[in-house]
Formats: C-alpha cells, structure tokens, sequence
C-alpha cells in the first residue's frame, strides 16, 4: 500500500479516541482498542458493523465482504461520495465498536 486513501483518513479523523496505522498491506482505524475501519491494500474502505447493520447496509449495492471478517462490508461508492450518508455508516460502526469489551492483552 502506498498511501491511506483520503476517504479512510477522514472516517478515522472524524472521531474521537481513534487511532490508524498501516497492516497486511492495507490499514485499520480504531476506536479506543477495537478495529471499525479497514482499508484494503487497493484502496477500498471497510466499516465493522453489529449483525443487525450489516444485515440492512449489505442490501446496497456494491457492498460486500472484507476477505474473512464477515462484520465488516465494503462501503460502495454512492454511500462513498454521499457525505450525509457517509456519516450514518461511520457512526454506527464507531458506536459498534466502542460497544465491544475491551480486547484482552497478548501476554
């Protein structure tokens, strides 16, 4: 990956206690300790989502799935380039993730 895609840096940026960092050729933004953002290693963004949400989101086409990690959807280009609704997807998947208990630390 050579850069972050803007889009992914505004998402992260646009949130308090979050944090981003490249990985595995791509990058991932989190809201205190769990992972809301993905980035992959072409560009494309990722947001994590409670079962209820992915289930409703994944009804918009374009959407799919972040290789293995079945709570996170791709964010299509309509939502993508419609800051309004850009902003809704990005709430519920910070607030999904600040949700979450904390990760337990490796030892």
């Amino acid at each position: 990956m050579a850069e972050f895609n803007p889009i992914f840096l505004e998402i992260v940026q646009s949130r308090p206690l979050t944090r981003h960092k490249k990985m595995f050729g791509g990058a991932g933004g989190w809201a205190k300790d769990q992972m809301f953002v993905a980035q992959d290693s072409l560009g494309a963004i990722y947001l994590r989502f409670d079962e209820g949400d992915r289930r409703e989101f994944s009804r918009v086409p374009g959407t799919g799935p972040f290789m293995n990690f079945k709570e996170y959807l791709r964010i299509p280009d309509t939502v993508l380039n419609d800051p309004v609704e850009l902003d809704e997807w990005v709430e519920r998947a910070y607030r999904y993730a600040l949700s979450l208990p904390p990760r337990r630390k490796k030892k």
